[in-house]
Protein backbone atom coordinates (compact mmCIF):
# COMPACT_ATOMS: atom_id res chain seq x y z
CA UNK A 1 0.00 0.00 0.00
CA UNK A 2 1.45 3.32 -0.93
CA UNK A 3 -1.77 5.09 -0.01
CA UNK A 4 -1.15 8.86 1.83
CA UNK A 5 -2.81 12.12 3.03
CA UNK A 6 -1.60 15.16 3.59
CA UNK A 7 -3.39 15.96 6.32
CA UNK A 8 -4.68 12.42 7.76
CA UNK A 9 -3.95 9.59 9.00
CA UNK A 10 -5.16 6.65 7.07
CA UNK A 11 -7.24 4.00 9.18
CA UNK A 12 -9.19 1.09 6.90
CA UNK A 13 -8.07 -0.44 4.16
CA UNK A 14 -10.27 -2.98 1.79
CA UNK A 15 -8.62 -4.90 -0.83
CA UNK A 16 -10.50 -6.95 -3.52
CA UNK A 17 -8.19 -9.74 -5.43
CA UNK A 18 -10.37 -10.24 -8.40
CA UNK A 19 -10.31 -13.98 -7.97
CA UNK A 20 -13.50 -13.99 -5.68
CA UNK A 21 -11.59 -15.20 -2.42
CA UNK A 22 -12.14 -12.80 0.72
CA UNK A 23 -11.03 -9.73 0.64
CA UNK A 24 -8.67 -8.34 3.18
CA UNK A 25 -8.81 -5.28 5.72
CA UNK A 26 -4.68 -4.96 6.31
CA UNK A 27 -2.20 -2.52 4.66
CA UNK A 28 0.09 -4.82 3.08
CA UNK A 29 -1.83 -8.30 2.54
CA UNK A 30 -0.30 -11.41 1.05
CA UNK A 31 -2.62 -13.34 -1.29
CA UNK A 32 -2.58 -16.75 -2.95
CA UNK A 33 -3.54 -16.87 -6.36
CA UNK A 34 -4.22 -20.36 -7.08
CA UNK A 35 -4.59 -19.53 -11.45
CA UNK A 36 -3.04 -17.96 -13.94
CA UNK A 37 -5.21 -15.19 -15.14
CA UNK A 38 -5.84 -11.65 -15.62
CA UNK A 39 -6.93 -9.57 -12.25
CA UNK A 40 -8.63 -6.72 -11.68
CA UNK A 41 -7.66 -5.70 -8.33
CA UNK A 42 -8.77 -3.09 -6.08
CA UNK A 43 -7.94 -0.96 -2.92
CA UNK A 44 -10.09 1.59 -1.07
CA UNK A 45 -8.91 3.52 1.68
CA UNK A 46 -10.10 5.72 4.34
CA UNK A 47 -9.30 8.16 6.37
CA UNK A 48 -9.32 9.11 10.14
CA UNK A 49 -12.02 12.00 9.21
CA UNK A 50 -14.10 9.87 6.79
CA UNK A 51 -12.47 10.65 3.56
CA UNK A 52 -11.81 7.50 1.01
CA UNK A 53 -10.53 7.10 -2.21
CA UNK A 54 -10.22 3.58 -4.67
CA UNK A 55 -8.06 2.06 -7.23
CA UNK A 56 -8.30 -0.60 -9.80
CA UNK A 57 -5.26 -2.02 -11.33
CA UNK A 58 -4.89 -4.83 -13.76
CA UNK A 59 -2.18 -7.77 -12.20
CA UNK A 60 -1.42 -10.31 -14.30
CA UNK A 61 0.04 -14.34 -13.84
CA UNK A 62 1.59 -15.56 -16.47
CA UNK A 63 1.13 -18.73 -17.25
CA UNK A 64 -1.12 -21.83 -18.94
CA UNK A 65 -5.18 -21.32 -18.46
CA UNK A 66 -6.76 -24.63 -18.86
CA UNK A 67 -10.56 -24.53 -19.46
CA UNK A 68 -12.67 -27.01 -21.04
CA UNK A 69 -16.60 -26.84 -21.39
CA UNK A 70 -18.99 -30.33 -21.18
CA UNK A 71 -21.05 -30.70 -24.56
CA UNK A 72 -25.02 -29.73 -23.78
CA UNK A 73 -26.63 -33.08 -22.94
CA UNK A 74 -23.87 -35.09 -22.00
CA UNK A 75 -23.71 -34.26 -18.52
CA UNK A 76 -26.66 -36.38 -17.74
CA UNK A 77 -27.51 -39.75 -18.75
CA UNK A 78 -27.71 -43.14 -18.88
CA UNK A 79 -24.80 -45.92 -18.81
CA UNK A 80 -22.96 -46.48 -21.11
CA UNK A 81 -22.87 -42.55 -21.24
CA UNK A 82 -19.85 -40.98 -24.06
CA UNK A 83 -19.24 -37.24 -22.74
CA UNK A 84 -17.78 -34.84 -25.08
CA UNK A 85 -15.66 -32.55 -23.93
CA UNK A 86 -14.49 -29.12 -25.45
CA UNK A 87 -11.36 -27.80 -24.79
CA UNK A 88 -11.11 -23.91 -24.49
CA UNK A 89 -7.70 -23.41 -22.94
CA UNK A 90 -4.74 -20.93 -24.08
CA UNK A 91 -1.37 -20.65 -23.07
CA UNK A 92 -0.35 -24.37 -22.38
CA UNK A 93 1.29 -26.81 -24.81
CA UNK A 94 0.04 -30.21 -23.45
CA UNK A 95 -2.71 -30.89 -21.49
CA UNK A 96 -3.76 -34.05 -19.26
CA UNK A 97 -7.34 -34.68 -18.89
CA UNK A 98 -9.06 -36.75 -15.80
CA UNK A 99 -12.00 -38.31 -15.80
CA UNK A 100 -13.14 -39.26 -12.54
CA UNK A 101 -13.63 -42.54 -12.48
CA UNK A 102 -12.63 -45.60 -10.33
CA UNK A 103 -10.04 -46.30 -12.67
CA UNK A 104 -8.64 -43.00 -12.57
CA UNK A 105 -7.94 -42.86 -16.58
CA UNK A 106 -6.38 -39.89 -17.68
CA UNK A 107 -5.70 -39.02 -21.30
CA UNK A 108 -2.73 -36.78 -22.19
CA UNK A 109 -2.62 -34.81 -24.99
CA UNK A 110 0.24 -32.14 -27.22
CA UNK A 111 -2.61 -29.79 -28.22
CA UNK A 112 -5.83 -28.19 -27.48
CA UNK A 113 -7.61 -31.37 -28.62
CA UNK A 114 -11.31 -31.88 -28.22
CA UNK A 115 -11.85 -35.49 -26.70
CA UNK A 116 -14.70 -37.77 -25.37
CA UNK A 117 -15.01 -40.47 -22.31
CA UNK A 118 -17.25 -43.24 -22.20
CA UNK A 119 -19.04 -43.86 -18.77
CA UNK A 120 -19.97 -47.23 -17.98
CA UNK A 121 -20.34 -47.61 -14.38
CA UNK A 122 -23.83 -45.64 -12.71
CA UNK A 123 -22.13 -42.74 -10.67
CA UNK A 124 -20.98 -38.57 -10.06
CA UNK A 125 -17.91 -37.87 -11.70
CA UNK A 126 -15.74 -34.83 -11.19
CA UNK A 127 -13.49 -33.59 -14.28
CA UNK A 128 -10.37 -31.66 -14.64
CA UNK A 129 -8.43 -30.90 -17.11
CA UNK A 130 -4.63 -29.48 -16.32
CA UNK A 131 -2.58 -27.24 -18.88
CA UNK A 132 1.25 -27.19 -19.19
CA UNK A 133 3.44 -24.92 -20.50
CA UNK A 134 6.57 -22.90 -19.50
CA UNK A 135 7.18 -19.48 -18.66
CA UNK A 136 9.52 -16.86 -18.28
CA UNK A 137 10.06 -15.87 -14.91
CA UNK A 138 9.82 -11.81 -15.01
CA UNK A 139 12.51 -11.71 -12.27
CA UNK A 140 14.93 -13.72 -12.68
CA UNK A 141 14.12 -13.96 -16.78
CA UNK A 142 14.72 -17.82 -16.42
CA UNK A 143 12.07 -19.99 -18.24
CA UNK A 144 10.61 -21.77 -15.94
CA UNK A 145 8.00 -25.15 -15.77
CA UNK A 146 4.62 -24.14 -14.94
CA UNK A 147 1.02 -26.22 -14.40
CA UNK A 148 -2.53 -24.96 -13.95
CA UNK A 149 -5.50 -27.07 -13.17
CA UNK A 150 -9.35 -26.19 -14.10
CA UNK A 151 -11.85 -25.55 -12.80
CA UNK A 152 -10.03 -24.05 -9.57
CA UNK A 153 -12.03 -25.33 -7.35
CA UNK A 154 -11.91 -22.67 -4.17
CA UNK A 155 -13.48 -20.35 -6.41
CA UNK A 156 -14.96 -22.29 -9.12
CA UNK A 157 -17.54 -25.30 -9.18
CA UNK A 158 -16.72 -28.60 -10.08
CA UNK A 159 -17.44 -29.89 -13.95
CA UNK A 160 -19.94 -33.07 -13.04
CA UNK A 161 -20.72 -35.82 -15.29
CA UNK A 162 -23.58 -38.14 -13.34
CA UNK A 163 -24.14 -41.49 -14.55
CA UNK A 164 -27.44 -42.83 -13.92
CA UNK A 165 -27.97 -46.95 -13.87
CA UNK A 166 -29.46 -48.83 -16.77
CA UNK A 167 -31.51 -51.49 -15.86
CA UNK A 168 -31.05 -55.24 -18.09
CA UNK A 169 -34.41 -56.04 -19.21
CA UNK A 170 -35.44 -60.08 -19.40
CA UNK A 171 -38.11 -62.37 -18.82
CA UNK A 172 -38.87 -66.38 -18.48
CA UNK A 173 -42.29 -67.58 -20.19
CA UNK A 174 -44.36 -70.27 -19.82
CA UNK A 175 -46.24 -72.07 -21.75
CA UNK A 176 -49.94 -74.08 -21.08
CA UNK A 177 -50.39 -76.60 -24.05
CA UNK A 178 -54.00 -77.17 -22.74
CA UNK A 179 -55.18 -73.48 -23.39
CA UNK A 180 -52.17 -71.85 -25.47
CA UNK A 181 -52.08 -69.29 -22.68
CA UNK A 182 -48.23 -67.91 -22.07
CA UNK A 183 -47.43 -66.65 -18.57
CA UNK A 184 -44.44 -64.37 -18.45
CA UNK A 185 -42.59 -64.34 -15.31
CA UNK A 186 -39.26 -63.09 -13.65
CA UNK A 187 -39.06 -59.90 -15.44
CA UNK A 188 -35.69 -59.09 -13.88
CA UNK A 189 -32.89 -56.48 -14.16
CA UNK A 190 -29.58 -55.03 -13.17
CA UNK A 191 -31.06 -52.63 -11.29
CA UNK A 192 -33.10 -53.13 -7.36
CA UNK A 193 -36.84 -53.99 -8.94
CA UNK A 194 -37.86 -51.45 -6.83
CA UNK A 195 -35.86 -48.93 -9.26
CA UNK A 196 -37.93 -50.20 -12.24
CA UNK A 197 -41.17 -47.63 -13.05
CA UNK A 198 -42.58 -49.66 -16.08
CA UNK A 199 -42.65 -52.41 -17.67
CA UNK A 200 -44.07 -52.46 -21.28
CA UNK A 201 -45.19 -55.91 -23.40
CA UNK A 202 -46.00 -56.12 -26.67
CA UNK A 203 -47.02 -59.29 -28.09
CA UNK A 204 -45.86 -59.97 -31.44
CA UNK A 205 -48.72 -58.14 -33.01
CA UNK A 206 -52.07 -59.30 -31.14
CA UNK A 207 -51.36 -57.15 -28.13
CA UNK A 208 -49.86 -55.31 -25.11
CA UNK A 209 -49.45 -55.32 -21.41
CA UNK A 210 -47.86 -53.84 -18.58
CA UNK A 211 -46.63 -55.33 -15.20
CA UNK A 212 -44.49 -57.77 -14.39
CA UNK A 213 -45.68 -60.93 -14.49
CA UNK A 214 -48.63 -60.81 -17.43
CA UNK A 215 -50.39 -63.58 -19.28
CA UNK A 216 -51.06 -63.61 -22.97
CA UNK A 217 -53.12 -66.49 -24.78
CA UNK A 218 -52.00 -66.21 -28.43
CA UNK A 219 -54.33 -66.94 -31.60
CA UNK A 220 -52.75 -70.25 -31.97
CA UNK A 221 -49.83 -72.58 -32.63
CA UNK A 222 -46.70 -70.66 -34.16
CA UNK A 223 -43.54 -69.02 -33.48
CA UNK A 224 -44.46 -65.29 -32.12
CA UNK A 225 -41.81 -62.26 -31.31
CA UNK A 226 -42.18 -61.11 -27.75
CA UNK A 227 -40.82 -57.77 -26.84
CA UNK A 228 -40.12 -56.36 -23.10
CA UNK A 229 -39.30 -52.41 -22.66
CA UNK A 230 -38.22 -51.75 -18.87
CA UNK A 231 -38.23 -48.21 -18.15
CA UNK A 232 -36.23 -47.14 -14.49
CA UNK A 233 -37.50 -44.43 -12.43
CA UNK A 234 -34.66 -42.14 -13.65
CA UNK A 235 -35.90 -42.79 -16.88
CA UNK A 236 -33.23 -45.52 -18.26
CA UNK A 237 -34.59 -47.77 -20.59
CA UNK A 238 -33.53 -51.47 -21.85
CA UNK A 239 -35.33 -53.80 -24.90
CA UNK A 240 -35.10 -57.76 -24.80
CA UNK A 241 -36.61 -59.14 -27.81
CA UNK A 242 -37.67 -63.25 -27.59
CA UNK A 243 -39.35 -65.61 -29.85
CA UNK A 244 -42.04 -68.10 -27.70
CA UNK A 245 -43.28 -71.29 -29.43
CA UNK A 246 -46.85 -71.96 -28.81
CA UNK A 247 -47.09 -75.97 -29.83
CA UNK A 248 -49.64 -77.93 -32.16
CA UNK A 249 -52.06 -79.42 -30.21
CA UNK A 250 -52.15 -83.50 -30.78
CA UNK A 251 -55.32 -85.04 -32.36
CA UNK A 252 -56.08 -88.41 -30.82
CA UNK A 253 -58.30 -91.07 -32.37
CA UNK A 254 -58.81 -94.78 -33.06
CA UNK A 255 -60.79 -97.41 -34.93
CA UNK A 256 -61.76 -100.60 -34.54
CA UNK A 257 -62.80 -103.76 -35.66
CA UNK A 258 -65.99 -106.20 -35.20
CA UNK A 259 -65.26 -108.90 -33.48
CA UNK A 260 -66.87 -111.43 -31.56
CA UNK A 261 -67.33 -112.08 -27.48
CA UNK A 262 -63.96 -113.31 -26.53
CA UNK A 263 -61.69 -112.87 -29.35
CA UNK A 264 -59.31 -110.33 -28.80
CA UNK A 265 -60.13 -106.86 -30.85
CA UNK A 266 -57.01 -104.52 -32.82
Amino acid sequence: DLSCHPNDTITTWKWSFGDGKPQSFVADPLHNYTRNDTFQVSLTTATNQGCWDSLTKQFEIPGPKPEFSILQGDTLGCRPLTAAFTNQSSEATSYVWRFGNPSNNVLSTRADTNVDFTYRQPGEYAVFLVGRDSVQNPVTKQKEFCSATFPDTTTQPEKRVKVRDQPTADFRDSVSCATGQVTFTEAVSSTPATSISQYAWRFDSFGTATGTNPSFTFPGAGTYNVRLIATSKTGCRDTVSRSVEIPFKPNAGFTTKRACAGEPVR
